[in-house]
């Protein structure tokens, strides 16, 4: 899951439009504005299909104590780290968050946040499922490595060539402009 949140999340116009509009159907105020979308809203991509298995849950986010605490609310305690939400049964593990204070970096630090950074990308292209936002310049570039070209030839005009295997959109735009789609 790539879960974001704080107000860098509401610099993105589309993000700050969807984010109202999620409060406001709930029963939000304008003057309550929030700037991020709760964990459950990411989890409902997984809980209409029930499983027996646990489900490990990869988090990437800038505020893993906050998505920790929703956790804790919103789901029954299991044993060995397993939490019950809905029909599913999770394990979360939070992928270290790459965000930091960059105007204290050193080179140290630097370094630290783009191996986390590469770690995060490459957890989410190889997943077998990924849920998130293609609103991002980090969203966008895990569509493109999911991609998958489609089996035998496609007529022109018709569709696109590729597909997108596992991947869920959990808020944002859900058709990306054709001019903008890698191998349209």
């Amino acid at each position: 899951l790539q879960v974001q949140r704080g107000d860098e999340l509401l610099s993105n116009t589309k993000a700050k439009e969807f984010i109202s509009h999620y409060w406001d159907t709930r029963g939000g105020n304008g003057s309550e504005m929030r700037n991020y979308i709760p964990l459950v809203h990411y989890l409902r991509h997984y809980n209409y299909r029930c499983s027996t298995k646990t489900r490990i849950i990869y988090i990437s986010t800038s505020n893993s104590t906050e998505v920790s605490n929703e956790i804790t609310m919103i789901g029954q305690k299991m044993n060995r780290g397993k939490t019950r939400i809905g029909c599913n049964t999770f394990r979360f593990r939070f992928i270290e968050s790459s965000a930091s204070d960059k105007t204290t970096d050193s080179c140290d630090a630097s370094y630290s946040r783009t191996i986390a950074n590469i770690a995060d990308f490459l957890i989410f292209s190889k997943a077998a499922s990924f849920v998130g936002d293609f609103d991002s310049d980090w969203g966008r570039l895990v569509r493109t490595f999911r991609l998958k070209m489609k089996e035998g030839p496609t007529s022109d005009g018709d569709e696109s060539p590729v597909s997108l295997p596992g991947t869920e959109i959990a808020w944002g735009e859900i058709k990306i402009p054709q001019a903008e789609i890698p191998g349209w």
